[in-house]
């Protein structure tokens, strides 16, 4: 059986369906704990047959867990590599990882839960939703934390906290991000002196598509850069309000460049909604910066459709692996231009509002 079944945004993931605030700024946001066993040597120092020991006893914890009915046990080598990159492009596994065939990975019905097993650590739990919403997150991380810490002999130390392979994952061994659209602070050049300031405050801002300075579609990951010496609560709390203050300066300029410069953003917006729509070839990187164009349009009210969650289910599922998906059966034998023409399809039927099936050639 397929790991994923979609034909369109219609097929939103859960978590993308949930209530967030701020939407119009924070696109999603994402908690992760990094946990190993005091048990068993680290990733990367253990033979196959310790790692896989490991793996089974993470796995039979979460099979006992009370909501064990919401994971899917999915092994690596028995997932097709379409299926692997799909996982990747979702953000739920890292790339390296996708490439390995002796792993492991618990994914909730939800799609937004995931227990990653034997990465860089022996178990990395995360928890992605739409919107600001750290808190949320992580009473959901802490609860499914203390479950297995109920029966899986964490690595800890009074001094230093939970202990991992990187030094700046110990203490909580917590990180948190949130996916912000900033294309307000990148026109109008602040997006530098935003950075700049989060930097000396513990933040990092980072490109989510690209580097930092010019990420594709003004995309940008916000997130913690030490877990030592705070609770997690403390590093949501801090994080939340950096996040308030760059979505206030967000909002504040969108709204300078609506008064003083409304032709340039609606020049913006329009023409990506005509490339969106009447498009038979689309590129991943045209499909994002136009995706992101029209995103501003729809928050600024100067677009109705479609919706800021279809929107970010577009950004996904416009990803390489996603459209061979949908060419159901020459996965990776398509070429680029039928991985194109297929995109642009898909994306032509969300913004006018079809259902596959329906036309739109």
């Amino acid at each position: 059986m397929p790991v994923f079944e979609f034909s369109g945004p219609g097929d939103l993931a859960a978590w993308m369906r949930e209530p967030g605030s701020d939407a119009g700024v924070v696109v999603a946001s994402r908690v992760r704990l990094a946990r190993n066993l005091r048990t068993h040597p680290y990733p990367g120092t253990c033979s196959a047959e310790e790692e896989a020991r490991l793996r089974e006893e993470i796995l039979e914890a979460i099979r006992h867990l009370p909501n064990s009915g919401e994971f899917a046990i999915l092994y690596l080598d028995e997932l097709a590599p379409l299926e692997r990159r799909i996982l990747f492009e979702r953000g739920l596994i890292g790339q390296a990882f996708s490439l390995e065939k002796q792993r492991a990975v618990a994914l909730a019905d939800d799609a937004g839960t995931t227990a990653v097993i034997c990465e860089e650590d022996h178990l990395r739990l995360a928890c992605l939703g739409a919107g600001s919403c750290l808190e949320r997150l992580l009473a959901r991380i802490d609860a499914l934390d203390d479950a297995l810490a109920g029966s899986l002999p964490f690595a800890v130390s009074r001094e230093w906290g939970y202990l991992n392979t990187a030094v700046a994952n110990l203490g909580t061994g917590m990180r948190a991000s949130l996916m912000l659209h900033l294309p307000a602070l990148a026109m109008s050049g602040l997006l530098a002196k935003a950075m700049k300031a989060t930097a000396q405050i513990g933040v990092s801002i980072r490109g989510f598509f690209g580097e930092a300075s010019e990420s594709l579609g003004d995309l940008y990951l916000v997130a913690n850069e030490l877990t030592i010496g705070q609770g997690g609560r403390d590093i949501a709390a801090a994080l939340g309000r950096v996040a308030v203050q760059l979505s206030a300066w967000e909002t504040r300029t969108r709204e300078e460049l609506a008064a003083r410069r409304r032709m340039d953003l609606e020049d913006r917006v329009f023409r990506a909604l005509g490339l969106l729509t009447y498009c038979r070839y689309l590129t991943m990187r045209e499909a994002v910066d136009s995706l992101a164009s029209l995103r501003l349009g729809v928050a600024l009210g100067m677009a109705d459709r479609p919706g800021l969650a279809e929107i970010t289910a577009l950004l996904y599922l416009v990803r390489k692996a996603h459209v061979q998906h949908l060419l159901a059966g020459r996965h990776d034998a398509a070429d680029g231009r039928q991985i194109d023409w297929t995109r642009a399809r898909m994306v032509r039927q969300a913004v006018a509002g079809a259902v596959p099936g329906s036309g739109g050639g």
